[in-house]
C-alpha cells in the first residue's frame, strides 16, 4: 500500500492529526514540543491547589519528598502534563520518544523535571507489553521479559498485586552472570522496590530509576503517576461531597442525562450499544475490569453479577478498596476540564480529547453552569501532540527501521549517545515523524496490516554489535 493511500485513511478518521500535520508539519520535532512547551498558567488557583495537593503525595509515597516537590515547583511554573504513556516499566519506543524529545526542551530551559500521568487502566495484554519489559538482542530479535504469568493478561495494571522478588529472579538467571542487562533488573528486586504495595507504586518507582540510566538523562526526573490513581484521589477528596459539579456529574440525575446524551461513543468513555468503555467507572472483581451501565440510581455489569449504588458513601469506599476505578475519559475529563491542566497525548487524544471538550461544554450548557465555567473549558488547549513517534532505532530488517526501547539505549550506548539522540529530535520533521509511524496508525485504525517499507529514517542511531 502506498504511503499517501494511508494518509487519506488515517486523515478520516483522525482528522486533527490531519490539521497538526497542515499546520506544524515542517516544524522539527524538538521545535514542535519546545512551541509547546510555554508556560501555561492554571485558570483557577484554588483547583490548582487541590490537585497538585493530590500529584504531591502521590509522588511522595513513592519517588520521595523531594522529588514530589520539584514535580509541583514544574508544575506550578507550566500547568501541564502528559497523558500519552501507559502506566507500565518503561519500555516502549513510544513512551520512549515522546519522553526524550520533552527532556531535551526541558533542558535547553535549565529545567529538569517532567510529570506523565500514564493509563494505568491498560491491561496486561496490550500490544505495548505493560506485563514487564521487552528489547532487542544482537541479532534485532524482540526478547520480553514478562513480571506476570499470562493468567493475568486481562488485568489492568490499576488492579495488580506488587511483583514478587523471585520473578525477577527467574528472568535474571536467563542472563550472564556478568551482563549489563543482569545488572539493570537488579534495580526491580531492590528492598524499597519489592515493598511497595502495588505494581502500579513499582512502575512509578523503577520508571524514575531507569530513566535517569539512559545516556543524557541523568539529572532528569521522571515522574511517572497513574491517572486513574490521581483521579480517584481527587474525587474522594474533593468531589463526594460539597456540590462540585464533578459531584454532581458523578451523582445528579440531571447531569447522568446530559452526560447519556453528549458522551455517547466518544473513545474513553461509552458507547450507546456497550461493547466498548463503561459509564463513568469500571468496576473490579477478581482482577479484572467489568463494563458499567447506566441503571437508574445504580451501576451495574451487563450480566447484574457486579452492581453499585451511585451514592457517595458507595462510591468513596468502592475507590478507596480500589475494587472501583475512573474511566480513562472521567479521568481527562476531571484533570484537564475540571483541574485545567493542559494534557499532551497522542495521535488518538488529540481527537478524542477535543470531542470531549465539545461535549462537556454542551453539558455546561445544558446544565446551566455559569460563564466562568465555560471560559475555563474553552481555553483548554485539547490538541497538544505528544505522539508516537520513534527517534533511536536499532537498524534496518525487512526493509523497517528497528525502534529501540529504553533497555536498547542503555543496552547498546556509546560515548556520543545523548548527541545522537538529541541530533534527531532537531532534524526530523513532525511530518516526517508521522509518515513513520503511518502504517501503525493505519493498523490501529482499521484493524488490518499493511505492507509499506519505510526508508524515511532507516540510518540507525545505535548498534548491537
Amino acid at each position: 500500500m502506498q504511503l499517501e493511500q494511508m494518509r487519506q485513511v488515517v486523515w478520516s478518521h483522525k482528522p486533527y492529526l490531519k490539521l497538526l500535520v497542515r499546520e506544524k508539519g515542517s516544524f522539527s520535532i524538538f521545535d514542535y514540543f519546545q512551541a509547546t512547551s510555554e508556560q501555561r498558567l492554571a485558570h483557577n488557583q484554588e483547583r490548582q491547589k487541590d490537585c497538585l495537593a493530590v500529584i504531591e503525595a502521590e509522588a511522595t509515597a513513592w519517588l520521595g519528598a523531594d522529588v514530589a516537590r520539584q514535580a509541583v515547583e514544574a508544575l506550578r511554573y507550566n500547568y501541564f502534563v502528559s497523558t500519552t504513556d501507559h502506566h507500565e516499566p518503561l519500555s516502549h519506543p513510544f513512551f520512549l520518544g515522546n519522553n526524550l524529545v520533552q527532556s531535551f526542551v526541558e533542558h535547553e530551559a535549565g529545567r529538569n523535571t517532567m510529570v506523565v500521568l500514564a493509563c494505568a487502566g491498560v491491561s496486561l495484554n496490550n500490544s505495548s507489553f505493560p506485563r514487564g519489559l521487552f528489547f532487542h538482542d544482537e541479532e534485532l530479535t524482540t526478547r520480553r521479559l514478562p513480571f506476570f504469568s499470562l493468567k493475568h493478561r486481562r488485568s489492568p495494571v490499576f488492579a495488580m498485586p506488587a511483583y514478587k522478588g523471585e520473578a525477577i529472579e527467574r528472568l535474571q538467571r536467563t542472563c550472564a552472570p556478568s551482563s549489563a542487562l543482569r545488572d539493570i533488573l537488579n534495580m526491580y528486586r531492590q528492598p524499597e522496590v519489592l515493598t511497595l504495595p502495588s505494581y502500579s507504586a513499582q512502575i512509578s518507582r523503577t520508571n524514575h530509576v531507569l530513566w535517569k540510566r539512559i545516556p543524557g538523562q541523568e539529572h532528569t526526573n521522571l515522574v511517572y503517576l497513574s491517572l486513574e490513581d490521581i483521579a480517584s484521589r481527587l474525587i474522594v477528596q474533593h468531589h463526594l461531597w460539597g456540590g462540585s459539579l464533578i459531584q454532581h456529574l458523578l451523582f445528579d440525575p440531571t447531569f447522568h442525562a446530559a452526560f447519556s446524551q453528549h458522551f455517547v461513543d466518544i473513545p474513553g468513555m461509552f458507547s450507546k450499544n456497550h461493547k466498548s468503555g463503561t459509564f463513568l467507572f469500571w468496576g473490579i472483581k477478581n482482577g479484572e475490569r467489568v463494563m458499567l451501565v447506566h441503571d437508574g440510581a445504580q451501576l451495574r455489569s451487563i450480566d447484574g453479577t457486579y452492581t453499585i449504588a451511585l451514592t457517595p458513601d458507595a462510591v468513596g469506599e468502592a475507590l478507596v478498596k480500589r475494587t472501583l476505578m475512573p474511566s480513562y475519559g472521567l479521568a481527562l475529563l476531571i484533570i484537564s476540564f475540571y483541574y485545567g491542566i493542559t494534557c499532551g497525548g497522542g495521535f488518538s487524544q488529540i481527537n478524542y480529547l477535543t470531542y470531549m471538550k465539545e461535549a462537556y461544554l454542551r453539558l455546561l450548557h445544558d446544565v446551566g453552569a455559569g460563564d466562568e465555567e465555560h471560559a475555563a473549558v474553552d481555553a483548554v488547549d485539547t490538541q497538544v501532540f505528544r505522539g508516537e513517534f520513534v527517534i533511536v532505532s536499532l537498524g534496518a530488517q525487512r526493509g523497517q527501521p528497528v525502534p529501540a526501547t529504553a533497555l536498547d539505549c542503555i543496552l547498546y550506548a556509546h560515548k556520543d549517545s545523548a548527541e545522537v539522540f538529541e541530533r534527531m529530535a532537531r532534524e526530523m520533521s513532525l511530518a516526517d515523524a508521522v509518515d513513520s509511524m503511518m502504517h501503525e496508525f493505519y493498523k490501529i485504525v482499521t484493524g488490518k496490516g499493511a505492507q509499506y517499507v519505510n526508508t524515511l529514517h532507516g540510518k540507525p542511531t545505535l548498534r548491537t554489535a
